[in-house]
């Protein structure tokens, strides 16, 4: 039979790892293209049967239209191609597991590996993306350079289009022996098609004369390359077509497949091998490619950490799962009792520079090291999102930035700290408050005593002649209301204040750091991250405890790093942290091609979109600042309040002192001109009046002169701010134990100061008796 000249035989135009559908002379599908100047994709518009049933269905129009090229010079119909023999019964089978069984929201791709000439003749592959690995690597590759990139960073940054190459989700890969399977998948994990999540189908080219002698060997030598959702598929001479399988965590398996041996795997932790008879029709797919990570039961996990406070806390005193505090390691231990997992991790003792990166020769170091070799599997350190090689981050769940420390310069006066302590919104409200209250008592009591009386509001004293208008005595009710917090307030805070130094700030931007001109000492990881060429010059590589030792000796150096730890690092040692200058975002980082990743991102996304990490880190903060209080309450030195701190209040005492002196000078010229019995009597009653000012109460009878009135004021508001001053040292007191207090406040400096004071105070009240 002669082909019709306007239909002609489909064939594949094959270049090493390049493979081209041609249909009626021309080429209508680039199935994979890799090099950068080239690629396309053209759908073609030709039906492909899935199984049998449909073969069968579709024989009459297919023996009418397409013909195939046997082996021999003659044709065959497709129909009597496909019922041939049983080895092309096999492999029919082979590829309507991969039509039917495969996801249905990942579009089929499919890589065929090793000695695949037996499907490319088989099977009619219509519109279906095909990639081909041979056996043996020919002598010239296509994608030479892009197994480079697999080795070498430089040729990985050089080459980015291939980042982009689409990857396969089935791999068929049909080998004769453990050498050639080994050779087969290390060139299909060299290619940019391979996918260690994809569905693995490994046939052993013999099988039909072996059965299922390789089933373990060929199991195994996948599971070495990391490989876990694989099924072999053998003729047996008693049971006919089965499939073989492996689960290395667990038993947890389908009922419908079955245990047929244990070997020991990591650690000794068994590796299950199951077996399942081929299902017909509906039955093919179920459970077939199922999901082993669910449990693992014991099976360990190995991670490498390093201590970096507050993420990772490491007490080597506790065991190896209560050694661990930490927002970082709080997370792993959540994650690993869902896993049903256990623990084994190597603790590096060095600082956390090690936590490594990309090193100047274009290889991993640090800890990454071991994770890109596939000694370790994770870190239970967090990382910055940084371009990295040979690993793989999880969900990002957290949110942080780098920072600078620096020596302080100039402290904020007490002064400036007093009238900065609340907003100026609030200032503003309370100014507009004193107002209104003014004016209400300003349209009954005259300009003068409206303004005492907005003075004793503020005081929070009683006020006389309150207001007869209802409405008008509660808005002055709830200004003093309102006045009693604020003081309230500023008291209790008078404290912290006065003893805890404040600096002025100026390095918080990146645009204040370049002005700057310091010196910026800090990892090599970082130095990208401030994508300035000045800095970047200004930029000096060091190691962890060098930089802050360059901060410590010279005022023009910064150091970089992370802002929580460096919050921690420089905790009550002198040294001032900006605010955030590049927000970052950390996650954790796996090996490549670890089984376990999917199953460990998802849960890494679902605790974040619950909350749990959130509330992790919280705790793990609370923890460690009650750990810091419980140290600081063990020491035995104590903070000394120094009298230089309260100097600003014995100046408002002095003032106070010598008003007092200069009133008591007036009242004896001014006694002298009356009688001695009526100046004995104003005598007593000026003794009771400052009295009643000492300890800030209404005074009986003020005195009708405005201007002396206003004095009087001034006066009790001195008191008042001095009995707020000892009412705060008050609360101090009952705070820390009463005995340290009066270590911290009766030193003998103060001692001399409070005595001097008492005899000025006696030697006054002995004048005012004369």
């Amino acid at each position: 039979m002669q082909i019709p000249s306007r239909l002609h035989t489909p064939s594949y135009v094959q270049s090493p790892y390049i493979i081209a559908h041609i249909f009626n002379g021309r080429v209508i599908k680039i199935i994979m293209m890799t090099c950068p100047e080239a690629s396309m994709s053209i759908k073609s518009p030709m039906p492909f049967a899935n199984n049998v049933r449909v073969i069968s269905k579709f024989s009459q129009i297919f023996r009418q239209e397409f013909f195939v090229k046997w082996q021999s010079s003659r044709f065959r119909t497709f129909e009597n191609l496909i019922y041939s023999s049983r080895n092309v019964h096999k492999i029919l089978i082979n590829v309507t597991i991969l039509y039917r069984c495969h996801l249905k929201e990942s579009e089929l791709t499919l890589l065929l590996g090793g000695d695949y000439n037996e499907f490319l003749k088989q099977a009619f592959f219509a519109g279906i993306p095909v990639a081909l690995i041979g056996e043996t690597s020919p002598q010239k590759n296509a994608l030479k350079k892009f197994t480079l990139t697999r080795y070498s960073f430089k040729m990985y940054v050089s080459y980015n289009f291939i980042h982009f190459l689409r990857k396969s989700h089935n791999f068929v890969l049909v080998a004769s022996s453990k050498p050639i399977l080994q050779s087969i998948l290390q060139r299909t994990k060299d290619s940019p098609w391979a996918n260690p999540e994809g569905f693995y189908i490994i046939v052993d080219k013999e099988t039909e004369t072996r059965g299922c002698i390789n089933a373990r060997l060929f199991l195994w030598t996948a599971w070495k390359y990391d490989l876990l959702s694989v099924i072999f598929p053998c003729i047996d001479p008693h049971e006919g077509i089965v499939y073989y399988t492996f689960n290395p965590y667990s038993n947890s398996t389908p009922t419908d497949w079955n245990e047929v041996g244990r070997i020991k795997g990591r650690e000794g932790h068994p590796w299950i091998m199951l077996k399942r008879k081929f299902e017909k029709e509906t039955e093919m797919c179920k459970n077939l490619n199922f999901d082993k990570t669910i449990t693992l039961q014991g099976y360990k996990i190995r991670l490498n950490a390093v201590e970096m406070e507050p993420y990772i806390k490491i007490d080597s005193s506790l065991s190896d799962e209560e050694k661990f505090r930490g927002d970082n390691s709080e997370i792993i231990k959540i994650l690993l009792h869902k896993l049903k997992a256990s623990l084994s991790i190597k603790i590096y003792n060095g600082s956390i520079y090690g936590l490594g990166g990309i090193g100047p020769n274009g290889t991993l170091e640090g800890l990454m090291a071991p994770l890109s070799d596939g000694k370790i599997d994770m870190g239970m350190n967090t990382r910055h999102l940084f371009i990295l090689w040979k690993v793989r981050y999880t969900y990002p769940h957290t949110r942080t930035g780098i920072c600078v420390i620096a020596q302080p310069h100039s402290k904020v006066s007490q002064y400036t700290k007093l009238i900065m302590f609340m907003s100026p919104e609030v200032i503003v409200g309370i100014v507009i408050m004193c107002l209104l209250a003014y004016v209400l008592f300003m349209k009954s009591e005259g300009y003068i005593k409206a303004s005492l009386q907005v003075i004793r509001l503020i005081i929070c004293v009683g006020i006389l002649h309150p207001p007869k208008i209802n409405s008008t005595r509660i808005f002055v009710c709830m200004i003093l209301i309102l006045f009693l917090n604020i003081n309230a307030l500023f008291q209790s805070h008078l404290s912290a204040l006065l003893t805890v130094p404040i600096y002025y700030r100026d390095i918080d931007t990146i645009e204040s750091l370049k002005k700057s001109g310091y010196i910026i000492y800090g990892p090599r990881q970082f130095k990208l991250l401030l994508n300035d060429p000045v800095l970047e010059s200004r930029y000096v590589e060091v190691t962890y405890e060098e930089c802050k030792e360059h901060v410590e000796n010279s005022t023009n150096a910064v150091c970089l790093g992370d802002c929580h730890h460096l919050y921690y690092r420089i905790k009550d040692q002198g040294l001032i942290k900006s605010r955030i200058l590049v927000e970052l975002t950390k996650s954790y980082v796996t090996r490549e091609d670890w089984p376990l990743y999917q199953r460990v991102n998802d849960i890494i996304r679902y605790m974040m979109q619950a909350g749990l990490i959130i509330k992790s880190r919280a705790d793990s903060a609370m923890e460690i600042k009650r750990e810091r209080f419980k140290n600081d309450t063990k020491k035995k030195g104590f903070k000394v309040m120094l009298l230089k701190q309260l100097a600003f209040s014995f100046y408002f005492l002095i003032v106070g002192y010598t008003c007092a002196t200069i009133i008591f000078i007036l009242e004896l010229i001014i006694g002298q001109l009356v009688s001695r019995s009526e100046n004995q009597i104003g005598i007593k009653k000026s003794t009771l009046r400052v009295i009643r000012l000492v300890i800030c109460v209404e005074i009986l009878l003020p005195s009708k002169i405005s201007s002396t009135r206003i004095f009087i004021c001034m006066i009790l508001i001195l008191f008042f701010n001095i009995n707020a001053l000892f009412q705060s040292l008050g609360r101090l007191s009952r705070h820390c134990l009463s005995c340290r207090f009066i270590t911290m406040i009766l030193t003998p400096e103060n001692l001399k100061i409070i005595i001097k004071f008492y005899f000025i105070v006696r030697f006054s009240h002995t004048r005012l008796q004369i």
